[in-house]
């Protein structure tokens, strides 16, 4: 570790440029201790140098009344990550054009909220994945095309106002039992009707009527 005294003794000496390129020896918190041809000095990184310096790192300091400040990273040797860090809020703003992030693997981390707002809202992938405790979704109109649909659930509750469904073939299991309950069951078959049961039992408060042209019955 480098000594403040020692720091203080280096920037003290001979008359300091107002600009110098540097290399980062040390990182304590807001602080970096660099060396430059006038020597040592403890600099702190500027509002505008969003790239945070690292050990071993080439920057641009200039030495103020107030103290040193790093301008920018100008060279890192090392094939490393860069870091675009501020304190407060960050926005990029593009007026005219657009903003394309481009990448082998793109991330987006939000510690509490991601908000996502658009007049449209496009994904284009080869596979989409989505993991979440709970899903809720909002829309005064949905439609889902796709050529294949599997669902799986181990309890499932449907709420609606209206139904109809069209099919060319059904074909339904149901292992145990299946309850249907409803004001009126109409049905129309336009070939043949078929139900087979071992036991099967018809009950009505009032009348069973069978109506055909023929009715064979044992």
């Amino acid at each position: 570790m480098i000594m403040n005294a020692e720091v203080k003794e280096f920037s003290r000496s001979g008359r300091v440029p107002s600009h110098e390129a540097a290399e980062v020896l040390s990182v304590e918190a807001r602080w970096f201790t660099v060396r430059t041809q006038s020597g040592m000095h403890r600099a702190r990184r500027s509002f505008d140098c969003l790239v945070v310096p690292r050990l071993g790192d080439t920057v641009l300091i200039a030495h103020l009344d107030a103290g040193n400040w790093i301008l920018n990273v100008l060279e890192r040797h090392a094939e490393d990550d860069m870091s675009l860090e501020v304190e407060g809020n960050l926005t990029l703003v593009s007026k005219q054009g657009a903003v394309r992030l481009v990448g082998q693997h793109v991330q987006h981390h939000a510690e509490q909220r991601l908000d996502l707002s658009a007049a449209s809202y496009q994904l284009h992938a080869e596979s989409s994945r989505q993991v979440s405790k709970t899903v809720s979704v909002v829309s005064n109109k949905a439609q889902l095309s796709t050529r294949q649909v599997d669902v799986s659930a181990e309890n499932a509750l449907v709420r609606l106002g209206n139904l109809m469904q069209r099919v060319k073939n059904s074909v339904r299991q149901v292992q145990e039992t299946e309850s249907v309950t409803c004001g009126q069951l109409l049905q129309t078959v336009r070939r043949c009707f078929k139900s087979h049961a071992k036991q099967s039992l018809i009950t009505s408060e009032t009348d069973i009527k069978i109506d055909a042209k023929r009715i064979h019955m044992g």
